[in-house]
């Protein structure tokens, strides 16, 4: 509700009270205007029934008088002449009078009329005869007049007592209401005289119409039970007007003075309301219009100082609630309390205005500050943010990035819905747009292939996330997709690397099951070939037998190369050196319609390899390149220091590291490999050659060697153009050993990677005038061919050897004191002993005897037993196959240098 609302009802519940009093007032004037017509009705009946009975009550009295004169009672005639004419002299209302015999003739009437009728049947004659009192007849239409008339009858009683004739007087009952009416005022009343049957004997004002009518039935019953004199209340009067009636009883003509007729008087009350009616609405207009002035004086009071004020502090609210934030007041006269309201709203809408525009710039600070993190964030990182309709699919964001992967600027996507679906690779189209449709489920990820404008194609990973409003329905799709092109290769190279390890692991196991073998056939032969004569004819099939397990040999090394199980002795060597050695061997194996150059790299650092082995990489990709050359052609090596960035390790992701390399490149002119074959080079016994004209094991040796000294081999090549093999191998660090610190390397090896001894001298030493034996050898080899191989050669050369299968019986063996204090003069072992290794047996029994020298054969790489070896003291680790005259040379070399330092 409204303040105007209010206050009117404020105004007009403030003038109820005095309604309420005004209405009060007028209903104790009603009543008391009630209360003085019933007063006045009464004073009225009691008139009215005075000057009626008056009339009554003379004609019975002269009635009377004349029943008792003499004359009369003898001569009842003499009446009529005498006295009855001066009775009616001075009243008008008597029709006739007469005297009536005991049979109810007529005797002689006054005036005098001819009437032959009786009057024996009626009330009056019959009450008058039977009582011998005076009676009063009822309303009736006189016989002789024809004019309503009521009779009044007074016995004349005879000589004998008896009555014997009737004075009777029929009074004329309009006449005696025009003798005996009352002055009314003009008033609206009525003044009624009726008899015991209710029957209207007088009537005023209407007069003769309404004589012998009966009164209305409420109306008669309230007066024959009324006792007296009283107001009988309201009634509906026979002229159907509703009237307050008051009631006098009329003399009674007997002599216990019971009425024999009745006096009422009605009076309609409404005049008297209506006056104090009057009085009470002059009084009620008068207030009502005091009232007017003073509600019209307040409401211009309340509208001018109030209500218009308060109408422009609600306006400007308002205004500012919409967000007019300039809105205010102003100035509202006088200075009072609502001028202080004004004043205190204008005070804090300035604060509000001017702390929302504090916010509002601060909002817009870190809108603008989260817009340009997104920016920036949206136009560096890799990955590509976009936003869509779940209903329609249309693209509503997309980044930056886009262009960069996609190679389409991002409005393209945004103008067209079609964009990104038709740059779908088509295998994978109907996943990506399913996947995509169904985003409004649940997060998802799927991952395609794109097609750019300019024909490349890229691997896309694409995370889907749907975003959800509270009631749970999805209102935006959000995603992120990431070139994946680059894990994609290196989840192929992961995958070709696996194949080509799991080759390696193969051709590893192979190569040292068929190493012991080569072994064998080898000691067995060279045994066999000392036993021969030189002129022998079966001694060229022994040789051509010992040529052929020497080439299955160089075979199985080639398998343990690629398979890094092959025993190195890696040092730091300077590539430069390495080719010079053998650039001679590199040009014999080009061919005569082959050239060879060389271009090498001004002092280039050292690298940590296996020489023999960066000899065997050179040699095998020389001859590569000579068979991609059927017509001869041109061969580059080339030694260089790059710096590779990481635009260059890029597409090498997990296997190179940015920073400076020793490159070493093998180039030719050749035919150039064909890309469907560039995935498989590198793969053990992949060969295009014919059968027999290849093994399809030198590339897949250089990949092994390499990957073994820690480098990386990359190739370029198209068909027609050539191709090129670059070696990359890190620099050594700079070497900082003490002046006069002795040399650890007990691994170091000739340039063929042979037996390793300890000082300048090759394996064709000549150890033949050196002590040996009698000199107790403790062989430890699982394999029975084997061991019995080294056991022969040994004794054969004047050893005492004593076998064992395994680490457990040589144990076995010291603990059950076979050997003196000093014990065995030298350890000869496999490396790779089942349950106890090679290089913790020797450690073991150095416990016994400290200064025990150990010859350790294996053919795996040092790597995985180099930290067993370290920690194995004076320990000499040589390449298997070891057999015949190469396992002579290596005892007697360590027995003749004794122990080594440790």
């Amino acid at each position: 509700m409204s303040l105007r609302a209010r206050l009117s009802l404020f105004v007009v519940l403030a003038f109820l009270p005095m309604g309420l009093v005004l209405l009060h007032a007028r209903q104790e004037l009603g009543d008391l205007a009630r209360g003085t017509v019933a007063r006045e009705t009464l004073q009225v009946a009691h008139a009215a029934a005075l000057r009626h009975g008056r009339a009554l009550a003379e004609t019975r009295v002269a009635l009377e008088v004349l029943s008792r004169l003499p004359g009369v009672r003898e001569n009842p005639g003499l009446a009529c002449e005498d006295f009855i004419p001066s009775m009616m002299a001075d009243r008008p209302y008597y029709t006739v009078v007469g005297v009536i015999d005991a049979s109810g003739r007529m005797v002689c009437t006054v005036p005098a009329l001819e009437f032959e009728g009786n009057f024996s049947d009626r009330g009056y004659f019959r009450e008058a005869f039977r009582t011998g009192e005076f009676a009063m007849g009822s309303y009736q239409v006189a016989r002789i007049t024809g004019r309503p008339s009521v009779t009044l009858a007074q016995p004349v009683p005879g000589a004998d007592g008896e009555v014997a004739h009737l004075l009777a007087a029929g009074i004329d009952l309009e006449a005696l209401a025009a003798h005996a009416g009352i002055e009314l005022d003009g008033r609206d009343a009525t003044v009624t005289v009726f008899d015991r049957e209710g029957t209207i004997l007088v009537r005023f004002p209407e007069g003769a119409p309404l004589i012998g009518e009966l009164l209305p039935p409420e109306l008669a019953e309230a007066a024959r039970a009324a006792p007296g004199e009283r107001v009988l209340g309201s009634f509906r009067d026979i002229d159907g007007q509703d009237r307050i009636f008051a009631l006098a009883p009329l003399a009674g003509p007997d002599p216990a003075g019971t009425p024999g007729a009745w006096v009422t008087v009605g009076f309609d009350p409404s005049d008297a309301i209506l006056g104090a009616g009057r009085v009470l609405r002059d009084t009620l207009l008068g207030l009502l219009l005091m009232t007017l002035l003073a509600a019209v004086g307040i409401w211009l009071m309340l509208e001018f100082f109030l209500l218009r004020r308060l109408s422009r502090i609600s306006g400007a609210a308002e205004a500012f609630g919409d967000g007019d934030w300039d809105a205010r007041v102003g100035d509202t006269p006088p200075d009072d309390e609502v001028a202080s309201l004004a004043r205190a709203f204008d005070g804090m809408a300035a604060r509000v205005a001017e702390m929302r525009s504090r916010e509002t710039r601060r909002a817009r600070d870190e809108i603008h500050d989260r817009e340009e993190r997104f920016r920036q964030m949206a136009e560096n990182i890799e990955s590509v943010f976009w936003l869509s309709d779940p209903l329609t699919t249309r693209s509503l964001y997309v980044s930056p990035a886009v262009e960069r992967i996609w190679g389409r600027p991002a409005a393209d996507f945004m103008d067209d819905d079609r964009a990104w679906t038709d740059s779908l690779h088509p295998d994978d189209r109907d996943e990506a747009v399913a996947r995509l449709e169904r985003a409004g489920e649940h997060p998802s990820e799927v991952t395609y292939r794109i097609i750019r404008p300019d024909g490349g194609v890229r691997w896309i990973r694409d995370r889907i996330f749907p975003v959800k409003d509270e009631a749970g329905e999805a209102v935006r799709i959000a995603g992120m997709a990431e070139d994946v092109t680059a894990e994609r290769h290196l989840e192929d190279q992961l995958r070709q690397a696996q194949r080509i390890e799991a080759v390696g692991r193969l051709a590893g196991g192979i190569a040292h099951d068929f190493n012991n073998i080569i072994t064998a056939i080898m000691g067995h032969t060279q045994l066999l070939l000392e036993d021969m004569e030189p002129d022998s004819p079966l001694r060229f099939e022994v040789e051509e037998v010992l040529q052929a397990a020497r080439r299955a040999a160089s075979l199985t090394g080639q398998l343990l190369a690629f398979s890094r199980k092959q025993v190195i002795q890696p040092r730091r060597v300077n590539v430069n050196e390495v080719v010079t050695g053998i650039r001679t061997m590199l040009e014999r194996a080009a061919g005569d319609r082959t050239a060879v150059a060389f271009s090498l790299a001004p002092d280039p650092p050292d690298v940590i390899v296996d020489p023999g082995q960066l000899e065997q990489v050179l040699l095998n990709l020389v001859v590569n390149s000579r068979d991609a050359l059927p017509r001869g052609g041109a061969v580059e090596i080339r030694t260089e220091v790059v710096e590779v960035d990481a635009a260059f390790v890029a597409p090498r992701p997990g296997e190179m590291l940015p920073g400076r390399y020793v490159r070493i490149s093998v180039t030719d002119d050749g035919e150039g490999i064909d890309p469907e074959i560039m995935d498989h080079i590198f793969e053990p016994f992949f060969t295009t050659k014919e059968v027999g004209q290849g093994t399809g094991l030198g590339l897949a040796t250089v990949y092994g060697i390499v990957k073994q000294a820690g480098g990386f081999v990359w190739t370029t090549s198209s068909p027609g153009a050539g191709t090129t093999f670059d070696l990359y191998f890190p620099p050594a660090p700079t070497p900082t050993p003490s002046p006069d610190a002795p040399s650890t390397d007990t691994t170091g090896g000739d340039a063929r990677g042979g037996s390793g001894g300890h000082d300048a001298r090759g394996p064709d030493a000549d150890f033949s005038g050196t002590p040996g034996r009698g000199s107790l050898v403790l062989l430890v080899e699982p394999d029975l061919r084997l061991r019995r191989n080294a056991h022969r050669v040994l004794e054969s050369a004047g050893f005492q050897v004593l076998p064992t299968a395994s680490a457990r019986e040589a144990l076995a063996l010291v603990e059950a004191g076979v050997f003196t204090a000093a014990g065995p003069d030298v350890l000869l072992a496999r490396a790779e002993l089942p349950g106890v290794p090679g290089p913790e047996l020797a450690t073991m029994l150095r416990k016994h005897y400290p200064e025990l020298p150990a010859i350790l054969t294996s053919d795996s790489a040092v790597a995985d037993t180099e930290d067993l070896i370290r920690s194995a003291g004076s320990t000499v680790v040589l390449p298997a196959p070891l057999a015949g005259e190469e396992l002579l040379v290596a005892v007697r070399r360590i027995l003749l240098e004794g122990s080594p330092p440790r």
